[in-house]
This record gives structure tokens, sequence and C-alpha cells, in this order.
């Protein structure tokens, strides 16, 4: 298969299902900087958290050289969910040479770009690191805490519509048949 048609079919596929398998073409061809450049991209911009954690596993083999493109976007985007998206792929990636940029986002004045580089945390071992970390959890602590509760909450929720849809299912309750 041609390969610019599988980017265009990574980037503007119209259903996720070839955009999985432009992902499993692609994979073999990460030495072509125009292929390594479309999928990390693809990586940043794409919706679809298991497509986009799918893509970053694919360029594991090549992170000596996406790693890099990631850090660039987690520094310099303007972007918000592009820094964020990209300090999750830093972390899926394993990337061990991105410390400055992690410290960096620890420090992102966006709470969700915060959390993504908070990700990284147990990839570096040291002093430097150690104490931008506990700055970290100095200043987030209450959006931590308030997050794990936003969380549970909007858990319970969820269990407490699925139960109402299972009692009444299609408009009728089950509680009826056992009368």
């Amino acid at each position: 298969m041609n390969i610019d048609r599988l980017i265009r079919n990574l980037s503007e596929g119209w259903c996720e299902v070839s955009r999985y398998q432009a992902v499993d073409q692609l994979r073999w061809h990460l030495d072509d900087s125009t292929v390594l450049m479309a999928m990390c991209s693809a990586a940043l911009k794409e919706v679809s958290t298991p497509l986009r954690k799918y893509i970053v596993r694919a360029l594991r083999p090549a992170g000596h050289t996406a790693n890099p493109l990631f850090e660039k976007a987690a520094v310099q985007c303007t972007s918000a969910t592009i820094r964020k998206r990209a300090f999750e792929s830093l972390s899926l990636m394993d990337c061990r040479t991105a410390r400055s940029a992690v410290i960096q986002g620890l420090n992102d004045p966006d709470r969700d770009v915060r959390m993504a580089a908070a990700l990284n945390i147990d990839l570096y071992n040291d002093l430097v690191f150690a104490s931008a970390v506990e700055g970290f959890f100095e200043k987030n602590r209450f959006s931590l805490l308030k997050k794990s509760i936003d969380e549970f909450f909007a858990g319970l929720l969820e269990k407490a519509e699925i139960k109402k849809r299972s009692i009444y299912s299609v408009g009728r309750p089950r509680l009826q048949n056992a009368v």
C-alpha cells in the first residue's frame, strides 16, 4: 500500500478501524521521517484515547527520534490539550531524557498539563527532580483531592444510571414481570 495513502488514512480516516490499520502498516516504516512525523502528529491530535495510546506504542521502537518531538510539543505548543497529550506520550514511551521538560510541565499554568507531566515522575530519580515533584504536590494537593472526589462521584452517578437503565429497560419496568 502507498505510504502517502496510509498517512492520509491515519490523519483523515473516516473510521477508527481504518486509522488502526494505517498504524499497523506505518509502524514498519518509522525510519522514514515523513512517517515518523505523521505518527507523532497523529498521537498528539487524535481524539480517541485508545487509538492515541496505540499510536504511541507503535512509536516506541523509534523513541530516540519520537521523544524529542513530543518533548518539543510539551514545552512549546500553545494548546494545553497538545501539551497534555505530549506529556502522556512521553510517559507511555518511558522517556528518560525529557527531565527538564517534565519539570517545566509540573509548573504549567494548565492543571491538566501539570497532571500529565506528573505521570512521568517515576522515570527520574534525583534531588532536583524530587524537589520539583515536592513543589508540584504542594501546589496541587487541593486540585488532586478535588479531582479524586469528582471522579469518585462521577463513578457513583454512572453506576446509578446503569442500575436505573437495567430496572427500566425499554420503558417497561422489569418488576412488572415479577408480580
